[in-house]
C-alpha cells in the first residue's frame, strides 16, 4: 500500500530541506574549505599509484577501492579535488532525500519524515565530513542508502535485495568498517527464517555468515603493518593514540591479532574491562577532554535527546517493525564493540555512521513526545 501525502507538503518539505541543506554546506565549505589533508593524502596518493601502474602500496587499500576509484575518476576528467567534494556532497544529498522517503514510508508521517531529514542536516558533527575528502561521508550516506533500499520502497522483493546486495559490496569496499554488514546481514537473515520458522536455514545461515565474516576479519587484521590490535591495550588507549591519564606502557608478550587480545583480556580482566566500560562512554559520550566547554555542552545538548527519543521509539514500534529495528541496533551495536574492542577516534568520526539510524529513530521518538503533551 503505497503512502498518500497532503498535497503540497512534500514539496514544501523539500525546499525547506534543500535550502537548509545549501545553508550549512556553504557555511561549512566558508569556514573549513575542501579538506585533503591528514587522512585525504592517502587515498589521492593510492589512486595516483594505480594509476601509474604501482597498485596498491598495502592490501588493507582493497577495502577503501570505492573511494580511491572515485578519486582516479576525477583525476582523469582534470579535476581530482572539487570533483570529489561535489560527488560526495551530491550523494549526501541523496542520503537526505532517502532518509525523509524511508522515514514517511515507514512512519506513514510526513511530519516525522521532516523532522528526522532536518536533524541529519543540522547535525554539524555529522555534515562536516562532507567538506573532507575522507571516506566518511560517502560511507555514511551508503548507509542511508542501504536503509532505504530495504525498508523505504515498494518494490519488490527481487529488486529491494538486488539494490542491497549493491550497496553492501560498495560498504564492504569503502571502508574496512563495512566489514560490520556481513554482521548485520547475517542477524537480519537469521531472524527472517527464524520469523519464518525455517529452522535448519536460519542456522546453516548464521554459520555460513559467520566463516565469511572470521575469514574477511582476518585478511583485513593481516592487510596493514598499522592494524595492531593489541597495541591500544598496551598501551591504555581510550582514545586511539592517547593513553589513558596516569596509565604505564606495559610490554608486548602477547604478539598480534585476535588471540593476542583474548590473551590480554584473560591475563588482565579487570584492566581489560575498564577499558571497554571507558571506550563504551567515549563512543556514545561524544564529548572531549579537549574541547572546550561550551563544545562539549552543545553536543550533549543536541545528541542526549535523541538517545532517549531513539529509546522510546524502539520500544514502541518493537511490535510493529521488528526487522527495521533489529537492522539498526544490530548496526550500532556492531559500531559500537568495535571501538570497545579497539579504541575511539579523537574528533568523533567512528560514531558517524550510527548517527543518521539514531537520528532515524529518534524523529518517530519526538513525534510521539510532542503528540503526546498536545
Amino acid at each position: 500500500m503505497k503512502y498518500k501525502t497532503e498535497p503540497g507538503t512534500a514539496k514544501a518539505h523539500f525546499l525547506i530541506l534543500l535550502a537548509a541543506c545549501i545553508f550549512i554546506q556553504a557555511m561549512l565549505l566558508y569556514q573549513y574549505g575542501i579538506i585533503t589533508s591528514n587522512e585525504a593524502v592517502k587515498y589521492a596518493r593510492e589512486a595516483n599509484n594505480f594509476l601509474n601502474g604501482k597498485g596498491f602500496s598495502e592490501q588493507k587499500y582493497i577495502f577503501y577501492s570505492v573511494y580511491i576509484f572515485t578519486h582516479i575518476v576525477f583525476i582523469k576528467a582534470g579535476f581530482e579535488t572539487v570533483g570529489v567534494y561535489m560527488f560526495q556532497l551530491l550523494v549526501n544529498l541523496l542520503s537526505v532525500y532517502f532518509l525523509y522517503k524511508t522515514a514517511r514510508k515507514v512512519y506513514q508521517n510526513t511530519g516525522i519524515a521532516f523532522i528526522a531529514a532536518l536533524l541529519l542536516i543540522i547535525c554539524l558533527p555529522f555534515q562536516y565530513w562532507t567538506v573532507c575528502l575522507y571516506t566518511e561521508s560517502l560511507f555514511c550516506s551508503l548507509i542511508i542508502i542501504l536503509l532505504y533500499s530495504l525498508f523505504g520502497t515498494d518494490t519488490n522483493n527481487r529488486i529491494r535485495y538486488a539494490y542491497a546486495a549493491l550497496l553492501f559490496l560498495l560498504l564492504l569496499f569503502s571502508r574496512p568498517t563495512g566489514i560490520f554488514f556481513m554482521a548485520v546481514t547475517a542477524i537480519l537473515i537469521f531472524y527472517k527464517f527464524l520469523h519464518e520458522r525455517k529452522i535448519t536455514a536460519a542456522v546453516l545461515g548464521i554459520l555460513l555468515a559467520a566463516t565469511g565474516f572470521v575469514f574477511f576479519l582476518n585478511y583485513e587484521m593481516n592487510s596493514a603493518s598499522s592494524y595492531n590490535f593489541i597495541k591500544p591495550y598496551l598501551e591504555h588507549y581510550v582514545i586511539c593514540d592517547v593513553p589513558y591519564p596516569g596509565s604505564t606502557p606495559l610490554a608486548n608478550i602477547y604478539g598480534s591479532g585476535i588471540r593476542a587480545v583474548v590473551s590480554y583480556a584473560r591475563d588482565n580482566t579487570a584492566e581489560f574491562l575498564h577499558l571497554f566500560f571507558l571506550r563504551l562512554v567515549s563512543f556514545w559520550g561524544i564529548t572531549r577532554p579537549f574541547y572546550s566547554g561550551l563544545h562539549n555542552w552543545m553536543l550533549r545538548i543536541f545528541f542526549y535527546p535523541l538517545y532517549l527519543a531513539a529509546i522510546i521509539s524502539v520500544i514502541k514500534q518493537w511490535k510493529t517493525k521488528q526487522a527495521l529495528i533489529i537492522f539498526c541496533l544490530a548496526t550500532m551495536g556492531a559500531f559500537t564493540i568495535s571501538a570497545m574492542l579497539t579504541c575511539d577516534e579523537w574528533s568523533n568520526r567512528f560514531i558517524m555512521p550510527v548517527i543518521p539510524l539514531v537520528i532515524f529513530l529518534a524523529a518517530n521518538g519526538i513525534f510521539a513526545m510532542f503528540n503526546k503533551k498536545r
